[in-house]
């Protein structure tokens, strides 16, 4: 794989396991948005690519599922 694909994979990767994690909780990307204190539309962007997110949101989104990123990845 060439780093940009590498990239890719990884960006989808995340994406598809925070929607995952968020779904078999039966939680809305509106919800858990909101849960975080950020605009209602916060996971819904990330989860489709329009939106990346920092290190620090990273670990919180962790908090909110109570897992370690170790469990996320």
């Amino acid at each position: 794989y060439s780093m940009e694909e590498k990239d890719t994979l990884t960006e989808d990767f995340f994406r598809d396991r925070l929607r995952f994690l968020r779904n078999e909780r039966k939680i809305s990307a509106r919800e858990m948005s909101l849960d975080l204190d950020q605009n209602e539309t916060y996971i819904n962007k990330i989860e489709t690519g329009k939106s990346s997110t920092t290190i620090s949101s990273f670990l919180k989104i962790c908090d909110y599922f109570d897992i370690t990123p170790a469990d996320f990845f």
